[in-house]
This record gives structure tokens, sequence and C-alpha cells, in this order.
């Protein structure tokens, strides 16, 4: 962010006419100074982003949920070169920026303050559960004097952490469809992307998982579990998305997506459009192209992030359609007022990485149970990415149509 000030053309142009007095350009100067400093002030105000309050470790807790603070004064103050750091040593996380700045955060949905332990160093260590098996992508913010911010992405990844993305590659005997359907509900058309496990026949009839976001291959997941006969074979349907950002609708998803008021950027007519979108044209599509088990029990609904809100949100307002719900790190729907049905299993996660996230998804887990429904909740030490999802969605699947 980059503050003008006046010139002192302009200041001529406004007092034209006139021959100040010395004592009158330092009052004209005093004044512009004190403009200048609320103007700062308020430009500040109105910029400051959320800063989040994680705990203090201490000896006689135990943060298994969420990661906790170490003390500023074991903070590592020895030379490091310029730039931004992770550094992983057993279960603790130092990150560290050396240079310049007025003020530094990190990224952790939302930020987190980092306090200046020496000259032009700035550091914070964390407590981090299971961080050999860590991966996550942390963001440093850094500010100027003059208020201009930098961001630094920094990857953070254990030495016992997970493979790469390995869903896109298509097991052998599978299959990846992709169907445009024209709706007249989104006046659009959005592609349906499916996944065929390796032992489709149309003769039989399969479970099927509607996932937002696209997301079919996660199929691909569970190929080792289906060829060994651990788990019953099954259909993945994708929906895309309205494309956000790429469709210069940057907002459109969450739209879609959300039910959440309009004070909080939902769009009631959006939402409503989407899910008859989803219930009248793709299930139905489906339904017909392939050979699906049509009850409940046999239908499952998945999403991540804004997705996952989505998949909760279908869940809530149509229980009779699905029996299982998977939902990847949900930033919304612990913030909104549910009634939750007690007939489908709630599947929930989040990564350590995702505080504010990880505690949304615990707020629906306790409201599920409260009203005698049905949930698990997992945690893991990744970042809100696909890590998350793979693991989750390999884990509910699997409790699901375990044979």
């Amino acid at each position: 962010m980059k503050f003008n000030f006046i010139r002192p053309s302009s200041q001529s142009r406004i007092t034209r006419g006139c021959s100040p007095s010395l004592s009158s350009i330092q009052i004209l100067f005093g004044l512009a100074l004190i403009v200048f400093i609320f103007s700062t002030s308020s430009a500040f105000a109105m910029t400051a982003q959320p800063t989040l309050e994680l705990p203090k470790c201490s000896a006689d807790k135990v943060f298994e949920r969420r990661i906790c603070q170490l003390s500023n004064s074991e903070a590592a103050t020895e030379e490091i070169s310029d730039g931004a750091k992770a550094r992983i040593e057993g279960n603790n996380l130092t990150l560290s920026f050396k240079g310049q700045a007025s003020s530094v955060r990190v990224n952790l949905e939302p930020g987190v303050e980092v306090p200046m332990v020496a000259k032009d160093l700035w550091q914070i260590r964390l407590h981090v559960p299971e961080l050999a098996q860590a991966v996550a992508k942390v963001r440093f913010e850094i500010r100027n004097a003059i208020g201009e911010t930098k961001k630094i992405p920094v990857d953070i990844r254990g030495a016992d952490a997970p493979k790469a993305d390995y869903s896109s590659n298509l097991i052998p005997g599978s299959q990846f469809k992709e169907f445009p359907i024209e709706s007249k509900f989104l006046n659009a058309v959005r592609v349906v992307r499916v996944w065929l496990p390796p032992s489709y026949n149309p003769k039989h009839s399969y479970p099927v998982v509607y996932i937002g976001d696209g997301s079919a291959q996660f199929g691909n997941l569970l190929g080792r579990e289906i060829s060994t006969d651990q788990i019953a074979p099954f259909i993945t349907v994708g929906i895309d998305n309205c494309g956000g950002a790429k469709s210069g609708k940057p907002w459109c998803r969450y739209e879609e997506y959300v039910p959440a008021p309009e004070k909080q950027r939902g769009n009631k007519q959006s939402f409503e459009n989407h899910e008859r979108f989803f219930l009248e044209e793709v299930i139905p599509f489906i339904e017909k192209e392939f050979s699906c088990e049509k009850s409940s029990a046999m239908r499952a609904i998945s999403g991540f992030s804004s997705g996952a809100d989505w998949a909760i949100a279908m869940a809530v307002r149509h229980p009779d359609l699905f029996s299982q719900v998977i939902v990847m790190s949900p930033p919304m729907s612990g913030h909104l007022a549910y009634q939750y049905p007690i007939g489908p299993k709630f599947f929930l996660s989040a990564g350590y990485f995702e505080p504010p996230i990880q505690e949304s998804a615990v707020d629906v887990y306790k409201a599920i149970i409260k009203e005698g429904g049905k949930a698990e909740i997992w945690t893991f030490p990744y970042g809100h990415g696909n890590e998350v999802n793979f693991q989750t969605f390999k884990q509910a699947v699997a409790l699901w149509l375990k044979k």
C-alpha cells in the first residue's frame, strides 16, 4: 500500500493569491502532517488483517488438535541468510525471516504475528504434532515502513511426508469420462467428470460418491483396496465449479456452494440455482447413463473447503438422499446455524496448519453429536490442500464400503 504526499505545486494552487508568512507555512505543514498521520492510521485500520492467537505450549497440556507457540525466549538467533526459512527439529517448527521490515506475519488461515528476536531477524517457534509427516505451504507477509506488503511462500515437508499427488494417474482398467451438461438453472454449460472402477460392469449396480470441484479422480486413491477386494467398487462423479477468478467472477464458487447470509457474502439465488442444477440435472443424468445404486444408503457426497460447506448443506437440506457425507476442511459450516439430521454419517477433517478451519470442523462435529447424529472427525499434520483431501477420502470410503 502506498501513501501519496501532497505535492508543493498542489499546495500553491490551493493557496493561490495569498502570501503566507513563515508561521502560516508551518501551520499548514503541521495540519498536513496531522491529516497524513490520521489517514495512515485509518488506512491501516481499514486494511487490518485478522490475527490468530495461538495457544502457548505448556508441559501439562497436550495439543493434539492444533499447533501451539513455544516461548520466544527459546527462539534461535544464530546467523541465517536473508529471506524466509522453515526449519524442522522433532515436532518443533521454526519460521524465520531475515531482512528489513516493519512487521512480519505468517499466514495460517488467518495470520500470526512473528516477533522480532534480533536486529532484522523475525522468528516464531511452533510445536506441531506429527511434524515429520507434515505437508503445508505457509506464506510470510513482510510489511515495510510505508505499508507495502511482500508475500513469500515457504514449503514445509517432513521427512516422512506422503508422496505428491497420485490421484490423477488412472489405475489400470479404470475409466475417466467427461460430459458437458447445459444447465437451464445456471444458464451455462458445466462439465461433469465420471470415474469408473476397473471392474465396472453395466449389469451391476454401484455406490456413487458425488464430489464438488470436479474431483472425480479421487476414485484412484482406493484402486488397491478395490483390486484386492477389501472394499466394494464404486463410482465417483466430480461436478466442475463455476471457474472462480478464471471466469471473471472470483466469488461465484463461494456463492454457489455456501448458503451464507448476505452480510457474509452469501447469494441465496446463486446457491439455490446450483442446488437445483445438482439435484434435478446432474443426479438424474448420472443415474440414467450409469449403473448406480439409487438408494440413499449407497449414495455419498463430498467436498473440500467451500465444497465441504456445500456437501454439508446438501446433506442438511436433503438427508433422504445421502447416507455418507465426507467433509474436508469446511471453513464456514461451523459458523452457520444448522439443525443436523440424524440419518447421514459425517466424516470431518482438517489440518493442523489451518487452525480456524479445524475449529469450524470441530464445531460441526460437536453439533452433530449433540443432536444425536453420527460423525467422526480426523485431524492431520497438513495445510489447506490435497493431503487432507486424500487422507480423508480414503479413510471415509474404506469405512463405508469395507467388505
